[in-house]
């Protein structure tokens, strides 16, 4: 049932999931579709996900690890880093 899209936004009312916790100077968020975390294991998106560069190239590397991989799916990724004290993401 893999296969079932259970949830999507403008057919029904959302079901929303949240989570809270304190974010630290400098943490990497990785917000993926099925594409990508379907295929791409934990531990190599730790690995992708703490490597040098900037956001877009470790943006560009997750995406190519799934492709890589064969994802059969949307493959989309949003990187985001935290940057205490100036309010910005």
């Amino acid at each position: 049932m893999r296969h079932v899209l259970t949830n999507a936004l403008g057919v029904k009312e959302p079901d929303v999931h949240v989570s809270e916790r304190e974010l630290l100077d400098g943490e990497i968020l990785l917000l993926c579709t099925d594409g990508v975390h379907n295929v791409v294991d934990t531990d190599t998106l730790a690995t992708l996900l703490s490597a040098d560069g900037d956001l877009q190239a470790i943006c560009d590397s997750v995406v190519a690890a799934a492709l890589e991989r064969g994802s059969r799916d949307n493959v989309t990724a949003l990187i985001v880093q935290y940057a205490e004290g100036n309010g910005h993401a």
